[in-house]
């Protein structure tokens, strides 16, 4: 975010960023940091036209999901290079991006756009996030977010130690009103479940890009909080299984909720943490000629 830009200009880069549809997160950021140096700089919003026309020069492109997954299955997007490929995953959390749902990263379907919920409510603006963002984020709320996926793990060792002390057989499958209507030998279930929560928390602990990073650590207490989610159900409705659990409902809710405020909060709080900009700005005689998108390796 720059404090320096008037609220027309502000206005402009929320445009552009509208009309940027599906081109691809690092570039679509690249290209929203570029504009508001230039707007920063002194140039005028009139001096480059319409959002859309310029949303257009830099090579925006809509309607191009079929491309950015690996295919459809009866209509349905399918792509399974969520642990791999960082530019896959960067979908998960992408403010610039308008689309609230955008294809799953690891699996066939759709699934939130973090990103596009916040600006939604208010909580960010779509060129929020950024590197200068991310490296204002406060040691504390860093240190936090790396050590989640770990509190998670350990929280589903835990209910599955306790579900464990249930019985050999234990509850694996609920209806819609919370009753047990599965159950599975617990040597199997509780095991998996642990192993799952664990191999997340490592997989989300891998150094890489701090955009990247952050992402990695959502999805993988995303995943460790289903697991503690299975575990904690496990072994409160083994005692009675043939009750209705209404809460069961509200507890699928929350991997969805940990997830956001495991990709919103530390971003918000790097905001808050930017220094003040600079009053006097910077030369104003530059080029008004909308600048093609910057590779993430040309802004490290």
């Amino acid at each position: 975010m720059t404090p320096r830009l008037s609220d027309a200009a502000t206005r402009y880069v929320d445009d552009v960023a509208a009309h940027l549809g599906t081109l691809p997160a690092a570039e679509r950021r690249a290209a929203l940091a570029d504009l508001r140096d230039l707007l920063t700089e002194g140039v005028d919003p009139d001096d480059l036209g319409p959002a859309e026309d310029y949303a257009a020069a830099l090579g925006a492109r809509r309607d191009q999901e079929p491309s950015e997954t690996l295919g459809r299955v009866l209509g349905m997007p399918v792509d399974v290079r969520g642990t791999t490929d960082p530019h896959v995953r960067s979908r998960v959390f992408d403010p610039s991006d308008p689309r609230m749902v955008v294809p799953r990263v690891l699996g066939a379907g759709w699934r939130l756009n973090y990103g596009a919920v916040a600006v939604r409510l208010g909580l960010l603006r779509p060129d929020d996030y950024d590197d200068e963002v991310l490296a204002h984020i406060p040691a504390d709320v860093a240190r936090l977010t790396r050590a989640m996926p770990w509190i998670v793990a350990a929280k589903t060792a835990v209910w599955a130690t306790v579900a464990w002390r249930t019985g050999r057989e234990v509850p694996s499958n609920w209806d819609l009103s919370g009753r047990v209507s599965g159950w599975s030998d617990r040597r199997v279930v509780l095991p998996a479940l642990v192993a799952i929560a664990a191999g997340a928390a490592v997989w989300g602990s891998r150094a890489t890009a701090p955009d990247d990073r952050l992402v990695r650590q959502a999805l993988a207490t995303s995943a460790g909080s289903t697991t503690t989610t299975i575990a904690l159900l496990t072994a409160w409705t083994a005692g009675r299984p043939d009750e209705p659990h209404p809460a069961v409902a509200a507890a699928v809710l929350a991997p969805l909720a940990t997830t956001a405020a495991m990709l919103i909060c530390p971003v918000r709080a790097g905001l808050r943490a930017l220094p003040p900009a600079s009053a006097t700005p910077a030369n104003p005689a530059a080029s008004a000629t909308p600048a093609t998108p910057s590779s993430p390796q040309d802004r490290s």
